[in-house]
This record gives C-alpha cells, sequence and structure tokens, in this order.
C-alpha cells in the first residue's frame, strides 16, 4: 500500500504483488494530509506528489482502464495535460468503463484519446473472466513477458523467481531476439551500438582469434565456486566476447548457462537460487563485475558458491584499482584482450563489407584496408572500427553525433541514460521519464 508521497517503487517482476496507491490521502495515515478540498489541490498542483507524475507517465505508455470514475479531478487533469504537452504526443487509447456518460463527457473523453464503455466493475469482471477464462498467475504473466523463463521451473517460491527474473538462460532458443534487419542495411552493432543477442546469434560480429582461446580457457578450467574473468580496455570487444562466449559454451556442453541480464541490488538471491536449482556445475555470465563485486565477495566469505562457475567481464583499470585487491583470491584465471591480431584483420573487413558501412573501404585497395584497419585498431578496437569506416577521429564523430542527435529533449534523454551508464546501473524508462520531466540542462 503505497500513499501519495511515498518513494516510487518498481513492479513486481513476478507480478505476485499488486501496487495499491492511495492518490488522496488514507485515512490511517492523516500525518500525510489529504487531498479533498480545492485549497488542498492547489497546494498539491504546485508540488505534484510522485504517484501523481507516476500515473502521468504511465498514462502517457501504456493502455489505460479507469473504472468507477468520471475523471474530474482537478489535479490528475493537470498531469495528464502536463504529460501530453511534455512528451508531445497523443497518450496511448484508454478506456474509462462507467454506468452513464453525457455526449459531453464521451467527447471530452475523447479528446483525451479514451473511449467511454457503458457498463460496471461487475461487468468488466465478467467480461475479462469469458476471454481469458482462469486467471494467469505471476509467474505466467512473468513467462509471457520473458519466454526464456520456460527453463526455469514453475515450482520455485517467489524468493527465488523474483531473483532468477534478473538472469537470462543462454541457448539457441531461449535468447531474446529482435525484428530481422532489412537486407543490405548496416547494423547498429558497426555504428558503435552494443550486440544485441541476435547479432550474437546471426554472427555479426567478427569471430576474432582471442574468442576461441577465452572459450578453450572456460572448457578446461575446473573452476566451479571461482570465477574466471575477461580483462581489457573500454571498446575492446569484451561484452560481444562475454555474450559470444556464453551462447557457444550453452551450444557445446550440457552445463547450464546463465547471463545476468541487469543490476541487482542484492546478488546473494541470484546465487542461492541458482544453486539450489542446478545439482550439478553451471555457469553465470556477468558483464562489468564491478556492479556486484562487493556483495560477491560476501557471498563467498559466506561459501554460498559451490556449484558455479561466474564467468565476467571488466575495464582493466577498474580491475586494478577496484577489484583485484578484494576479489582476487576468488579468481582463478584471467584472460586479457587488448589489441586485435593480424589474422583478425580480413575476418573484420569481411564482417564489415556485409553488414557495415563499406563506402569509404570499398574505394581502397585491400591492402590500403588491411593497413588502415590494424593501424587504428591498435589504439581500440572499437574506436579504430569508427575511424577506418567513418574516416574521421573519434572525437570528431562524438561531436558530430551529438550534435546531430536533433532536439533539446533528446539531447538531454542521452546525457540521462549516460549518467547512468557511467555509473554501471540500470535506469528503467519511468525514471527517465520523470527525469526528463525536471531536467534543466
Amino acid at each position: 500500500m503505497f500513499g501519495r508521497l511515498d518513494n516510487i517503487a518498481e513492479l513486481d517482476p513476478i507480478f505476485e504483488e499488486l501496487q495499491v496507491v492511495k492518490l488522496n490521502g488514507s485515512a490511517d495515515r492523516l500525518v500525510d494530509g489529504l487531498i479533498f478540498s480545492p485549497q488542498e489541490y492547489g497546494a498539491a498542483s504546485v508540488r505534484v506528489p510522485p504517484w501523481y507524475r507516476e500515473l502521468g507517465q504511465n498514462y502517457a505508455s501504456y493502455v489505460f482502464v479507469f473504472i468507477g470514475s468520471r475523471l474530474r479531478e482537478s489535479l490528475l487533469q493537470h498531469v495528464m495535460a502536463d504529460i501530453r504537452e511534455g512528451s508531445r504526443r497523443n497518450p496511448q487509447r484508454g478506456y474509462l468503463i462507467s454506468p452513464h456518460a453525457t455526449s459531453i463527457q464521451v467527447k471530452h473523453l475523447a479528446s483525451l484519446n479514451i473511449t467511454h464503455v457503458p457498463g460496471t466493475l461487475a461487468d468488466f469482471v465478467a467480461s475479462l473472466s469469458s476471454m481469458v477464462g482462469a486467471p494467469p498467475s505471476g509467474w505466467d504473466l512473468a513467462v509471457a513477458k520473458r519466454p526464456e523463463l520456460r527453463k526455469l521451473p514453475r515450482s520455485l517460491p517467489p524468493r527465488q523467481q523474483r531473483a532468477l527474473n534478473s538472469v537470462m538462460v543462454v541457448g539457441a532458443d531461449t535468447i531474446p531476439r529482435v525484428s530481422p534487419t532489412v537486407a543490405g542495411a548496416i547494423r547498429p552493432f558497426y555504428r558503435g551500438f552494443k550486440p544485441t543477442w541476435t547479432d550474437i546469434l546471426e554472427g555479426i560480429p567478427a569471430g576474432l582469434a582471442a574468442f576461441d582461446d577465452f572459450l578453450n580457457l572456460l572448457l578446461k578450467e575446473d573452476a566451479r565456486g571461482k570465477l574466471i574473468g575477461l580483462l581489457g580496455p573500454a571498446g575492446s570487444g569484451k561484452t560481444t566476447m562475454l555474450m559470444s562466449t556464453a551462447l557457444k559454451l550453452s551450444g557445446l556442453t550440457n552445463t547450464p548457462v546463465y547471463f545476468l541480464r541487469e543490476s541487482v541490488d542484492d546478488i546473494d538471491d541470484v546465487l542461492v537460487s541458482l544453486d539450489e536449482i542446478n545439482s550439478g556445475i553451471y555457469y553465470l555470465f556477468i558483464d562489468r563485475l564491478d556492479i556486484v563485486a562487493k556483495d560477491l565477495v560476501g557471498a563467498y566469505e559466506r561459501t554460498k558458491i559451490e556449484r558455479g562457475i561466474i564467468v565476467f567481464a571488466e575495464r582493466q583499470n577498474v580491475w586494478r584499482r577496484r577489484l583485484q585487491e578484494i576479489i582476487l583470491k576468488y579468481v582463478k584465471d584471467t584472460f586479457t584482450i587488448n589489441r586485435i591480431q593480424k589474422r583478425d584483420v580480413d575476418p573484420i573487413l569481411e564482417k564489415l563489407r556485409q553488414f557495415g558501412p563499406w563506402t569509404r573501404l570499398e574505394r581502397m585497395t585491400v591492402d590500403d584496408r588491411r593497413r588502415e584497419l590494424f593501424s587504428k585498431s591498435n589504439r581500440q578496437l572499437l574506436i579504430g572500427l569508427l575511424e577506418t569506416t567513418n574516416g574521421v577521429g573519434f572525437t570528431q564523430i562524438i561531436r558530430q553525433d551529438y550534435a546531430n542527435i536533433g532536439s533539446d529533449e533528446h539531447q538531454k534523454l542521452l546525457v540521462i541514460v549516460g549518467l547512468a551508464t557511467i555509473h554501471r546501473t540500470g535506469i528503467s524508462e519511468n525514471i527517465v521519464g520523470r527525469a526528463l520531466q525536471n531536467a534543466e540542462l
């Protein structure tokens, strides 16, 4: 149960708990105040309560069903109008269920993109029952949202279900896929974007020589209860190699492979849950160890990791400055990637020809292409690829891309998401929306 002044809480990922918010106050929490009189509505509109703003954000992003309300509440109308103006787009189609509405009220609702449906709450429940049948469980809803969760035991208690919602079961038939790209289009990966699982599955990144060496290291080492690290400078291809290795490993062995898909508040629950559902060895891949390093050390100190092999990627400077001292004793081995090898050049150029910006390189001779890529990639693989295909320096590429983003709102969005990224934390769509409302850059 939430009051309008409470901190915003994210939805339960397994839908076992329903958020109930009392927007105008509650008789058992009079200290928070009530919103009933015109004066109270006026005071609240000066500083809109957090959950009112959350309602406005959700109204702009999701299909809403309002039941038994005429939506004549002034503060709610203020928030909804503010969201429409801020987002500069109409909200999703919504519905209002009430027994009666005048023609004027129906037209007013239509102006808000809301359709009036004559009826009562009982009518709505009966309609849902006839369409849906037996109501789905929270886990059913979670699986509908993330089909790969079907690979996990359905009988898990809610605590484990919530913990395992943060991991992905890796496999060719379980990884999330995006819509196919138009043939001949330049893949976002070759414009500097992080790889998607579809990219990995379709072989969009070039297979570097270091990939086989790292995969063989994992297959050779008996590192249960330990960590194996993949180290390298920023932009050296660590994330791509980590994802590629996880997918390849899942196909080569019968060993369960998991990938931590988002930052977690407490890695303990994830590790305990994985140890409980696996009777034998399993792999957990973690990109950016720094996110969970301290909690992970605590888990090792309490000997909660017995069967799992944790494979992580981290930047070399972060590893040396912050992590090595506290976690090295739990590390079985490390593997470092830095510069590409000469034998990597031709496979990279072939992938660029198929999926990347090729116009500039096409005008060069084969030897010039090789020299251009190898010399520039000695600085950093990502920077080298971008400089090779664009023909200008990396700093200039960044300046051009930022200037070409478009509106001031888009630039604010980039800064907000960038701030979360450099601090190595996830940021939800709703938090971004609330931050944009208050951004003054």
